[in-house]
């Protein structure tokens, strides 16, 4: 499964900021120590001044009680000043970061030569000893930066000009590229991209599980472009506030118009309008052209997901924040006559149907699917179908094995191994994909195929059998040590690991084989072109059995 992720160098430097802890940031410690100090010797002193005056009859008490009343003020006036120290401490870096960062922006750009490529494409160099990350620049290039931001341990860094190109350069097929957050590869060749996706699971495993693999060549698309077939876009928070009139700057490529739906800008919620996004087919493109003509007269709306099955049939999912005239719930086919189905929801809400189907329906390996509009879907129906085959392969069934598929979705693989297991019992947290998934299952005439729905950690005391094969899809997050350690009790033949996020696999990958667990194949698969991210697929064998 797929979602965003974290930037950063796997292993090593992150873009986290780093927070310093001021030392003696309770206002005790040495100071307290200091004050005692200070207390006995006023007292050895109060002795002496008592023992004299008591010779001629004064009276010292009440100067006794004074002292002692001004040492506990002047105690506590000190202790308060400890305690606000950290804090004014903190103000002061703050507004020194501030300055350094002004300093950094109006500073003369630095020549830079980048020596490899973070984890989530963004070139990597030195400047003043410091790791500087900088969007746009390759491996080799040599290019003028300007510093943007400045932390402790590393640089953030602007590409000004590149000085020196590497030969996989190439220019960038969209004219939106620079300033969209959809893609970070489109600046070299496709086959460039496939080898630094390797690298980066490579790197991954070693350096983050010690898991010192062969990963196998990644495994790419003959035609990398118009293959998703969902988009999520999101309406200009300004437009949407001032009755729809477009913001500067959001004007559609190619067109004399403006528009008000966009993905979002790289690092932030800015929005960013395209004409034709080339990771989309040509069909849907023209869907959302239809939907900004209109998107005025419907206020309430926040943002729009678009759906195409394999067939070109298309699913228009409406995210309002209104109710009543003014909202989607008012939107009429007539508007989007190319759009198959529509619904509409609100946050929380069951999706209400505004016409045709409320599924999407699509096959992968001659097994059909009904896939309900909050349900999970790989977004490249091509690379899926590639991926669910390495799956069945790698599982090498023969009809008698009972098989877990742990966060199983809308059944995708559960129902692809079925053919050939004696049982398979699946896991799945969203209700909305369990729904589908028996659905799914009654749709496929597959009667020994059963799905729980909760968290996998929950359910998994409640398979009745110790499964031969487990196949695991997890989120982005990877799986909980919970469930690492409930497998491993189970003692499976064969695990499969589907993953994407090569970090967590690594982490997850490193609790797995301490045991009698070894790897046996690693196979990434592009599910995702012209980004940073990739799909892994990962055999997993015990030794034992």
């Amino acid at each position: 499964m797929t979602g965003e992720g974290t930037h950063g160098v796997i292993g090593e430097e992150t873009h986290g900021e780093v927070q310093e802890v001021p030392c003696d940031a309770t206002g005790t410690g040495v100071d307290d120590g200091t004050q005692d100090g200070t207390y006995e010797s006023s007292r050895e002193h109060t002795r002496e001044e008592v023992g004299l005056k008591s010779q001629v009859g004064i009276r010292v008490k009440p100067q006794a009680e004074d002292r002692a009343k001004h040492q506990a003020e002047d105690r506590a006036k000190h202790q308060a000043e400890d305690r606000a120290k950290p804090q004014a401490e903190a103000r002061a870096k703050t507004l020194a970061e501030a300055q350094l960062k002004t300093q950094a922006q109006t500073r003369e750009p630095y020549l830079l030569e980048c020596v490899r490529l973070a984890s989530d494409g963004t070139g990597v160099g030195y400047i003043d000893g410091l790791v500087t990350f900088v969007p746009g620049l390759l491996q080799g290039e040599t290019g003028l930066v300007r510093i943007e931001e400045r932390k402790k341990h590393f640089l953030r860094g602007e590409l000004v000009k590149v000085m020196k190109a590497a030969a996989v350069r190439q220019d960038p097929p969209c004219p939106v590229f620079h300033a969209c957050g959809g893609c970070q590869l489109q600046h070299m060749n496709y086959e460039e991209t496939l080898l630094w996706k390797n690298r980066w699971v490579q790197d991954a495993l070693a350096r983050v599980g010690k898991v010192h693999v062969r990963v196998e060549p990644v495994l790419g698309m003959d035609f990398p472009w118009r293959y998703r077939n969902k988009v999520t876009l999101h309406r200009d928070k300004a437009n949407a506030s001032s009755g729809g009139k477009p913001t500067r700057g959001n004007a559609a490529e190619g067109t004399g118009t403006q528009a008000v739906l966009g993905y979002y800008q790289n690092r932030s919620h800015t929005t960013v309008a395209f004409h034709d996004c080339l990771l989309l087919s040509e069909r849907m493109n023209s869907w959302i052209r239809a939907v900004s003509r209109v998107i005025d007269d419907f206020p309430g709306i926040e943002d729009v997901t678009l759906r195409e099955s394999d067939a070109g049939e298309g699913l228009f999912l409406i995210k309002d924040s209104r109710s009543g005239k003014g909202s989607t719930f008012a939107v009429k086919r007539a508007f989007f006559p190319e759009v198959g189905s529509a619904l509409a929801t609100r946050a929380g809400d069951t999706p209400l149907r505004l016409w045709g189907q409320e599924t999407l329906e699509v096959s992968f390996l001659g097994v059909h699917f009904r896939v309900s509009p909050l349900a999970f879907l790989q977004v490249n129906y091509i690379m899926a179908e590639k991926l669910y085959s390495l799956v069945r392969q790698f599982a090498g069934l023969t009809g008698k094995e009972h098989v877990w598929d742990l966060y199983s979705g809308v059944g995708t693989l559960s129902l692809i191994v079925a053919g050939c297991a004696h049982d398979v019992y699946g896991i799945e947290e969203n209700p909305f994909a369990v729904e589908d998934a028996r659905r799914n299952a009654d749709l496929n005439g597959f009667k020994h195929v059963q799905f729980l729905q909760g968290k996998v950690e929950d359910n998994l005391p409640r398979l009745p059998l110790r499964p031969d094969v487990v196949i695991m899809d997890p989120p982005r997050a990877g799986v909980t040590a919970a469930v690492i350690d409930h497998i491993l009790r189970s003692r499976p033949g064969k695990i499969i690991y589907v993953s994407c996020d090569p970090a967590t696999l690594a982490r997850d990958l490193s609790r797995i084989v301490r045991g009698e667990y070894q790897v046996s194949l690693v196979q990434p698969v592009d599910m995702f072109p012209w980004t940073r991210h990739v799909e892994t697929v990962t055999c997993i064998v015990n030794k034992n059995r």
